[in-house]
């Protein structure tokens, strides 16, 4: 299922747990559990042959990061379409 998951998406970013997560009682919060979670998704990633472009630092970073990454896959798109 995982493997039909990931195939089905053209673009992947990995955002890495850079931040404390606010306990806001409805997101895990343990720092143990989102470390876990997070090594596990890297291994299927792996697992099923998916390099995942990691995007980090501070959010307006990530933020610009992606919408750089947006824009080059728009262009990619018109070159292609034209």
């Amino acid at each position: 299922m995982v493997g039909r998951w990931v195939a089905s998406y053209d673009l992947i970013y990995r955002l890495p747990i850079e931040f404390a997560m606010e306990n806001d009682g409805v997101r895990e919060a343990d720092e143990n559990f989102r470390v876990a979670i997070d090594q596990r998704i890297v291994a299927l990633y792996t697992e099923f042959g998916r390099g995942v472009p990691i995007i980090k630092g501070p959010l307006e970073a990530r933020e610009l990061a992606f919408r750089e990454a947006i824009n080059e896959v728009l262009t990619a798109i018109s070159a292609t379409a034209s």
